[in-house]
C-alpha cells in the first residue's frame, strides 16, 4: 500500500506515446489529404477517460457572495487535487451553449465531463471545433497533447486560474 503514491506519480508523469506521435504530424510536410487524416487522428486521440492532478490554483475569493470586504488573493488549496474527466463526441447540443449562435444548425462536437468536488470543475465543458479547448458558463479549460491542462473559472465575485496534468486511463 505504501507504493500506491509512487505508482500514481509514475502514471501521471509518463506521457502518452500516441500524443507525442500526433505532435510530430505538424512538423512534417504533408499534403492536404494526409494532413486532414493526421488532424482527425489527433482529435480522436483526445477522446477517452483521464485521471488528472491539479498542480496549482490561484485566485481571488471574497468572504460573501456580494463581493464586499477584503478579498483573499493568492494560492488556493483545492477541495481535492485529483479528479476524473472524460472527453467524448456529442453532437446533440446546439453551439448556443458556449456562444451566441445565429441558429441551431451549429452543433457541439465534443463534451468534457468531470467527477470533481472543486468549484471550478463542476460544469460540463463543450467544444465546437477541437477536443482541446472546452467552454463552460464560467470559464475555459484547455488540455494539450501530452496531458497538461490549464483553465480559468469565474464563480460569482470569485475568480480562479488553475493548471495540472492528466494521464489517459483508457
Amino acid at each position: 500500500m505504501r507504493y500506491a503514491p509512487i505508482c500514481f506519480l509514475l502514471l501521471i508523469m509518463t506521457s502518452s506515446s500516441r500524443a507525442q506521435e500526433d505532435l510530430k504530424c505538424y512538423d512534417q510536410k504533408l499534403d492536404f489529404q494526409n494532413l486532414q487524416a493526421c488532424v482527425e487522428r489527433e482529435e480522436k486521440s483526445y477522446l477517452g477517460k483521464y485521471l488528472c492532478l491539479i498542480d496549482h490554483v490561484g485566485g481571488i475569493e471574497y468572504d460573501n457572495d456580494y463581493g464586499k470586504g477584503d478579498p483573499y488573493v493568492g494560492r488556493i488549496k483545492p477541495t481535492e487535487d485529483r479528479f476524473f474527466m472524460e472527453i467524448s463526441e456529442d453532437s446533440s447540443i446546439s453551439c448556443s451553449v458556449i456562444h451566441q449562435a445565429p441558429d441551431d444548425s451549429c452543433k457541439i462536437k465534443y463534451k468534457m465531463t468531470y467527477k470533481s468536488k472543486n468549484i471550478f470543475l463542476r460544469e460540463d465543458g463543450y467544444s465546437a471545433l477541437i477536443p482541446a479547448t472546452f467552454h463552460t458558463s464560467g470559464g475555459v479549460m484547455m488540455i494539450v497533447a501530452g496531458g497538461r491542462f490549464n483553465g480559468d473559472y469565474k464563480y460569482g465575485w470569485n475568480s480562479y486560474v488553475f493548471d495540472g496534468r492528466c494521464e489517459k486511463i483508457n
